[in-house]
């Protein structure tokens, strides 16, 4: 069987049906996985962590923003807007800066032969050719300072949720005891700290399933049959499928003279096709001895030893 790739359950389903509307013979395998990310921290009180941290005058004001959003009735729903209020009542013009500069990039990016938009930060440094809304991107000195003021808004928003979370702050009554002198969390690398303070891990283990597609080789010429829409979607899988299938369908339909061994059926298992100047090339050489036995079981061949003959 060949292995077309490794999914999530809700990708691998269209894929299957692709598959199999074509006539393609395929089943998907499930597994579980893990992936595990590690992240480190300094952990105490503002008193414990001044002079240990560089940024610690930051911190202090992302929990003095934080106390104040509390103290003014923020509740969960609402926490996110009065922290960044509390830290810059501007920040909703420069959102809409930021939103307005992200659409322009989109519109303004360049595109690939293929259609397909290529990195837009080509238009920060200077609109391209064709590009149609640039009334909307005349001071970049403003939109870079605006993208600077959301991103300090973003992070200050993720320190404040570990804030809360680390001294179990679940309303404004919890607030007004435990932000008097809570412990912070603080993100270091061990490698660059040299401080006195241990630094702690926090360590996330994520567990999904993992659908794996394995198509009959032998039914891989039908590639022929998918659908328009599937080269669009899956533009790697359907190279990868037509490139066996041509591979397998030259095989079949034409077959060597005679009797011939391994060495020379290898190097017939390498393919090069040329179109206007686009060339590709399908080297299978390495997997020899299983194409000879996918052959063989499809009546295509017989193997015995190095020796392989066609059949009529």
């Amino acid at each position: 069987m060949f292995k077309l790739g490794e999914y999530y359950e809700d990708e691998a389903k269209p894929i299957m049906k692709y598959l199999n509307e074509a006539g393609i013979k395929a089943e998907v395998r499930t597994y579980t996985c893990a992936s595990s990310d590690c992240s480190e921290y300094l952990e105490g009180t503002i008193g414990e962590l001044d002079g240990e941290v560089l940024e610690i005058e930051e911190f202090k004001q992302f929990l003095d923003a934080t106390r104040s959003a509390f103290a003014k009735g923020a509740t969960p729903e609402n926490f996110k807007e009065m922290l960044f209020t509390e830290l810059d009542p501007s920040w909703r013009e420069k959102k809409e800066r930021c939103d307005k500069l992200f659409e322009h990039l989109e519109e303004c990016a360049p595109e690939d032969e293929d259609g397909n938009a290529e990195d837009a930060h080509v238009c920060a440094e200077g609109c391209s050719e064709g590009c149609t809304s640039c009334d909307e991107h005349q001071n970049l000195d403003e939109d870079d300072s605006a993208l600077t003021d959301m991103a300090r808004l973003i992070f200050a928003y993720d320190f404040a949720l570990g804030l809360l979370s680390r001294n179990n702050i679940e309303s404004a009554e919890d607030a007004k005891s435990n932000l008097e002198d809570p412990v912070l969390r603080i993100m270091v690398d061990s490698d660059e700290y040299d401080g006195d303070l241990p630094v702690k891990q926090t360590v996330t283990v994520d567990l999904n399933t993992v659908s794996e597609i394995y198509v009959d080789e032998f039914t891989t010429p039908l590639f022929e049959e998918l659908e328009e829409g599937f080269e669009e979607e899956y533009p790697e899988e359907a190279l990868h499928l037509m490139s066996l299938g041509m591979l397998i369908k030259d095989l079949a339909e034409e077959p060597s003279p005679g009797k011939i061994d391994m060495e020379t059926f290898s190097e017939r298992l390498t393919l090069q096709m040329e179109n206007d100047g686009e060339i590709l090339i399908v080297d299978g050489s390495d997997t020899a001895d299983e194409i000879a036995r996918i052959l063989e079981k499809n009546d295509v061949i017989k193997h015995k030893g190095d020796t392989i003959k066609w059949k009529a």
